[in-house]
């Protein structure tokens, strides 16, 4: 055999084996190969490399694409966890909301306008003669903020004059005479203080209306009535109590918040007092529900109820009011 053929054929075997040479180099080549044992096992060889190359080559795309098909899984599984989560948590907080607004059974077959509903608040804010104790049944706290306490607050008031005994203390109302004072409670067992001042020159009070769960504010709040119900023998009227927005562009987003935060109060059908308001907070991805109640007790404040504090053992601060 030629060496001369020999070598040429052995440089022209890697593009053989890749399929990049002529037909005519191809007959010369196997006729070659036919009779050239040295050259067939350098063929063989070539071929064997190649494959060997292939199968590491197809072993490391098949561990590759394992790999990523592992990741995407994986991926897969903690995108489902999330959304399921998202899910269950929307749906946690849809339920938890229907939960804490509903209030037993209300009668809904009636009706009343925002109007009649106004009117019936403005019989009940008239009344000036009057014992009401404030009970709120829920604290709520977000970080070291208390929002709104549990508290007990007692009122007595007659024809224009109001006092208000609580924890903190007492305070004086007098609207004949524009006065106002108020005594704190003992501090750490050294004094007490009393700060005496007047009444704001634009005040309004009527009766009832001194307290801001009876006070009417058609400016600021939508009245809604939802219907009424009948608690302990009393019949009230329930109403929803939403704020109105800052300007008149009422959009979307102000609509829902209004409706998800509005107060809701029960008015009694006979006295248009409020006796009953629950308001709404979110918080931890629950709603909370706020409870105040307001036990009345109509006409029956003596002058004696009311009288002006005694300011003996006082340290007595006076300040005229900032208006």
């Amino acid at each position: 055999m030629n060496k001369k053929d020999c070598k040429i054929v052995q440089d022209l075997l890697p593009n053989y084996v890749d399929n990049l040479t002529q037909k005519e180099t191809n007959d010369f080549l196997e006729d070659h190969l036919k009779n050239c044992e040295e050259c067939s096992k350098k063929l063989d060889a070539m071929k064997a490399e190649i494959k060997t190359e292939k199968n590491i080559n197809n072993k490391k795309e098949v561990d590759y694409m394992k790999k990523i098909r592992k990741k995407l899984g994986t991926l897969k599984i903690i995108g489902t966890s999330i959304l399921t989560l998202i899910i269950l948590t929307i749906v946690f907080v849809i339920c938890n909301y229907f939960f804490i607004r509903y209030d037993g059974k209300i009668d809904k077959s009636g009706n009343m306008t925002e109007e009649e509903i106004l009117s019936l608040l403005e019989k009940g804010r008239e009344n000036k003669n009057y014992y009401l104790e404030v009970i709120s049944l829920t604290k709520y706290k977000e970080a070291d903020d208390i929002f709104y306490s549990d508290i007990q607050s007692e009122y007595f008031a007659k024809d224009g004059v109001i006092l208000n005994i609580s924890n903190g203390g007492k305070i004086y109302y007098n609207y004949n005479t524009n006065e106002e004072i108020f005594c704190s409670s003992e501090i750490n067992n050294e004094y007490k203080t009393a700060y005496v001042t007047t009444l704001p020159e634009d005040n309004n009070y009527k009766g009832l209306d001194f307290l801001n769960g009876n006070n009417i504010d058609s400016k600021n709040y939508f009245y809604r009535y939802i219907g009424e119900k009948e608690i302990n023998g009393k019949k009230y009227i329930v109403v929803d109590m939403k704020s109105k927005p800052e300007n008149e562009d009422f959009g979307l987003l102000e609509k829902v918040i209004s409706n998800l935060f509005s107060n809701r109060v029960f008015i009694n059908k006979d006295t248009g007092i409020i006796e009953k308001t629950e308001m709404f907070v979110f918080t931890n991805f629950t709603f909370k529900k706020l409870v105040e109640y307001y036990n009345i007790q109509l006409n029956c404040i003596t002058d004696g109820d009311v009288e002006r504090p005694n300011l003996s053992g006082y340290v007595v601060l006076e300040s005229e009011r900032a208006n």
